[in-house]
């Protein structure tokens, strides 16, 4: 069964991130601070969460953003600044994932959203977000989507896809996108599958995208 997710549900949801991402420094710092992390969801109403659930347990769950020309944040900035005091508390908990290699690679984030945090945002830099919001074709952003280990190869995947899709009415817009690592071809190959397209690669990482029917 397809639910949208709300605070109540965010514990097991949690604990579903964990078992889809076990390496996730998201999921080396513990339940509370996924739960906290995908808490941000639903802050917005141009953001959202659902979950594929069975006998009260959370097998899959995905998470999107409604990208506009008004948008205020991105996903990575907006997510990293709503659970940063969590990630601070779990890190002095745990210190030794300081030297998690997924946190080394977002140190420059982290620095960069401490910086906004204590000197705001320059004009400058301001004036040029919103030139480049200007130019955002509306569509709907896939952010994140995971299944339970043990739920793999039952077809949930493509279940929560087809249900991502629905969101498209509710905001209007016929463009879906993503964002998935270059390396991870079992995730490219679902994808595709579902009639997704590669857009460019950037670095790691390969955009993707799919325009629905009319």
């Amino acid at each position: 069964m397809i639910k949208p997710t709300d605070t109540n549900d965010l514990e097991r949801v949690a604990a579903c991130h964990i078992s889809a991402f076990p390496r996730a420094l998201s999921s080396a710092l513990g339940k509370a601070y996924v739960s906290k992390m995908l808490g941000w969801y639903l802050q917005d109403k141009h953001r959202f969460l659902f979950h594929y659930e069975k006998n009260g347990e959370v097998l899959g769950y995905c998470g999107g953003i409604y990208f506009h020309p008004d948008i205020r944040e991105t996903s990575a900035s907006g997510m990293l600044r709503f659970s940063m005091k969590d990630a601070f508390a779990g890190i002095i908990r745990k210190p030794w994932l300081l030297l998690h290699p997924e946190l080394l690679r977002k140190l420059p984030l982290i620095a960069k959203n401490i910086k906004r945090a204590i000197f705001g945002v320059s004009k400058k830099r301001y004036q040029a977000w919103q030139d480049t919001l200007k130019k955002i074709e509306p569509h709907l952003g896939l952010i994140v989507i995971g299944v339970a280990k043990r739920a793999r190869g039952q077809g949930i995947g493509s279940i929560l896809l087809r249900e991502f899709e629905k969101y498209a009415d509710k905001y209007n817009v016929k463009k879906l996108s993503l964002t998935v690592k270059a390396s991870n071809a079992t995730a490219i190959a679902a994808y595709q599958k579902n009639e997704w397209r590669k857009s460019q690669r950037v670095g790691a990482s390969v955009t993707m995208y799919k325009y629905l029917h009319q």
